[in-house]
């Protein structure tokens, strides 16, 4: 037998029990039947006892548990909430929502809260002012709020995948599996927690559900601290853009674990694959081969591709011909074939503590003639350059200074490593910064007009940026795509005879 389901409310902004109990008089018992909980801050209660007394009796009057916070400081709003969601897991509720102090409007609001959770496998259920914002709310609203809230609107719809009418209503609920899923404890404890967590869910990608609610009143964000909160907005967005296009740290981007592929026609990927479209029916190793995305791609041109690598991502077996799991760094299984047409290291080389001798363990597993094909990023590029000179080295999440790399090549550095493998260079392709990585989280729905602003812009620095290439490469190009050939293969043959 299944048990219940249950909720758990967090009381944000409690005004004390008596209003909360009279906000509740009239709520029948039966829609707030799975409400079994509230945890409740009686940090900036004056009478903490006499309050404990008023909460012991409602807990008796409406059946349902009360749990007190209290410090010898002020809780903050974000710092609040992550004290319930631990509760909330702690106590294994199947959905957690946020209630308004002793506002009666939003208590009735409840079982529209968390009703989709339970019934509809929503994962959070929001209550929007603009969800059908009429002329009630509008008259209502401040013009300054009004405004102010259309602008976060915009920026939080453009910055993030998901697509909401109210970005800052704090009418909210949540499934558990959700707060489980989401790194919570690192957001703020202040009002700007509500966005982070938004950033959050979007980038795990959850069922998400609007409910319209009613405009009421609050001076928590007024006109003098609104403009703060603005900018704390923009700051969390933009910070969340530039981790799922690659710098900084990465850690709003938690949930991005492959490998993204990068489409762009002047892309290092789509350079391999106009590459190997050069050649038909071709039996390819392709290490590193993270979730197999491009490995897909390249099946698509005829060829079979086996993949490689030390962790086992999803949808990878059935992207490609076969895949194996193995670390590049140990003596490769023969059970894995061969010798093969071509051996493909996409952005890996890098990631290896000694790739020169992984070169040299492939040597076996490639056929005379075979080649290697292999993209590795240049720390000469001018970002690279511009970084260091500026004493400003650190690690990104993506690109030339990516968390994960552990070798730096330039295009000398690389040729002298792969000639001491046994290899030679037989073709280098620069290319450039991967443009398609800017639309990385970034909303779905278009816009024609800043579309064709950002087709516009990308064609041009497309432009500039080959011709850039062309005019000094060792400066201009992101990566490098060389071609690999056994170094014996293109030796003159030397014949000695006696005479």
């Amino acid at each position: 037998m299944s048990k219940a389901q249950t909720i758990g409310g967090i009381c944000i902004h409690f005004q004390g029990a008596e209003k909360l109990e009279n906000s509740m008089r009239g709520l029948s018992k039966e829609s707030l039947e799975p409400l079994r909980e509230l945890l409740v801050d009686i940090s900036q209660i004056e009478d903490k006892d006499g309050e404990i007394k008023l909460l012991a009796e409602f807990e008796k009057l409406f059946d349902i548990r009360i749990t007190t916070v209290d410090s010898t400081e002020k809780i903050g709003y974000g710092r609040l909430q992550k004290i319930g969601f631990d509760w909330a897991i702690e106590r294994d509720f199947d959905a957690v929502v946020l209630l308004q102090g002793s506002d009666r409007a939003s208590l009735s609001l409840l079982p529209d809260l968390f009703e989709p959770i339970l019934t509809e496998g929503v994962d959070f259920v929001i209550g929007s002012r603009f969800a059908e914002f009429n002329e009630e709310n509008k008259r209502a609203m401040p013009l300054y709020k009004y405004y102010g809230n259309r602008l976060l609107r915009s920026m939080g719809n453009k910055f993030t995948p998901i697509s909401l009418s109210d970005w800052n209503s704090s009418y909210r609920a949540f499934s558990i599996r959700a707060i489980k899923s989401i790194p919570f404890k690192h957001n703020s404890d202040e009002f700007i927690f509500d966005v982070q967590v938004l950033i959050q869910l979007a980038e795990i990608g959850y069922l998400v559900k609007e409910i319209p609610i009613q405009y009421h009143p609050s001076n928590v964000i007024n006109l003098g601290n609104g403009f703060q909160f603005t900018g704390e907005v923009l700051y969390n967005l933009m910070r969340y853009r530039a981790h799922k296009v690659g710098f900084g740290s990465g850690s709003t981007a938690f949930n991005s674990l492959h490998y993204d592929l990068k489409e762009d026609a002047n892309a290092s990927h789509k350079v391999i694959e106009s590459e190997l479209a050069k050649m038909t029916n071709l039996q390819i190793l392709d290490l590193g081969c993270s979730d197999g995305r491009l490995g897909r791609e390249i099946e698509k041109l005829g060829h079979k591709v086996y993949g490689v690598d030390f962790i086992e991502l999803p949808e990878v077996r059935n992207r490609i011909t076969e895949f194996h799991l193995c670390d590049l760094e140990s003596e490769l299984p023969a059970s894995i074939g061969g010798p093969f047409d071509v051996i493909l290291a996409a952005d890996v080389l890098e990631h290896l503590r000694d790739p020169q001798q992984v070169l040299k363990n492939l040597s076996g597993f490639l056929k005379p003639a075979g080649r290697v094909v292999v993209s590795v990023p240049n720390i000469g590029h001018w970002y690279g350059r511009l970084k260091i000179g500026l004493g400003l080295f650190d690690y990104d999440r993506r690109g030339i200074f990516d968390s994960g790399h552990l070798r730096f090549f330039t295009k000398t550095s690389f040729k002298r490593m792969v000639e001491g493998a046994g290899f030679s260079v037989t073709s280098v392709t620069g290319v450039g910064l991967p443009l398609s990585v800017l639309d990385r989280g970034a909303s779905s729905e278009p816009d024609n007009a800043l579309s064709f602003v950002s087709r516009f812009m990308k064609s041009v620095f497309v432009g500039a940026s080959n011709t850039a290439i062309k005019m000094w490469p060792s400066l201009f190009s992101y990566q490098m795509v060389s071609v690999l050939a056994k170094k014996e293969l293109l030796e003159p043959e030397v014949t000695l005879s006696s005479v």
